[in-house]
């Protein structure tokens, strides 16, 4: 009798499919740009975009722990915030040594005057996201828990949950597309207030995991990452670039 194949393991690793333009990682997602349709649970909340069971099974074979039903909390922005990015880049630094390629803080509390969840996002790029001896073992060693793990992308945060290191090669187009959204915030006031505005209000319903609340903006966040993209353009064809 023929003898029987063996299936491959989940191909973590495996060259990523380009993933159609939605919310970066930050601000509260925790996986990778599939589009998860947002919000099992209550149906007021969960309207007509209920997860389907595909999308479903898909977080359940990244997450490592599983789903964790959290209460969504948006602040004002504190000027803490910066300085406690200040040290956590030099601890991941500290633990991972050249491997750290780039250290960035992203996310909403990479904003001034910004509302947003108090969770410091972190974007650590390095040579090769399938190598996580290089930088899984020593990040654990320094407290981080390794949560996220799904192909060209990692994520691990601290024990409390109040930060989350995304961790990408260089070479991935998530990682310009977090800092095109930062930075363009950082300069824009309307964009900033749609955004703060469009936290709040989701905060207000109940979500089964946070990345389904994350979905959730993805609408407004491909908006603001449009008008990011424009202006980044701008940046780098400005006459007196070309000028000089």
């Amino acid at each position: 009798r023929p003898a029987r194949r063996r299936r491959s393991r989940l191909p973590h690793d495996a060259p990523k499919r380009q993933s159609p333009p939605g919310a970066p990682y930050g601000d509260g997602r925790e996986t990778s740009g599939l589009r998860l349709e947002s919000a099992l649970g209550l149906p007021d909340v969960c309207e007509d975009r209920c997860m389907s069971s595909e999308s479903d099974f898909a977080l359940a074979s990244v997450l490592i722990g599983g789903r964790e039903p959290r209460a969504i909390v948006i602040v004002d922005y504190d000027d803490a915030w910066p300085d406690r990015f200040a040290r956590l880049s030099q601890t991941i630094r500290n633990a991972v040594g050249e491997i750290a390629l780039a250290v960035e803080h992203i996310g909403s509390t990479a904003v001034p005057g910004l509302a947003a969840k108090p969770t410091i996002d972190i974007l650590l790029t390095v040579p090769d996201v399938a190598d996580e001896p290089t930088y899984v073992i020593p990040l654990e060693r320094a407290g981080f828990v390794l949560r996220v793990r799904e192909p060209g992308h990692r994520m691990l945060r601290t024990p409390l949950k109040d930060v989350h290191v995304h961790v990408f090669a260089q070479d991935n187009n998530e990682v310009q597309r977090y800092l095109d959204l930062r930075d363009w915030l950082r300069v824009d006031g309307e964009d900033r207030a749609l955004y703060a505005a469009t936290k709040r209000r989701l905060a207000e319903q109940q979500w089964s995991d946070m990345n389904d609340y994350a979905e959730a903006k993805t609408d407004v966040i491909v908006q603001i990452l449009t008008h990011a993209r424009a202006w980044r353009v701008r940046q780098l064809y400005a006459p007196e670039r070309l000028s000089g």
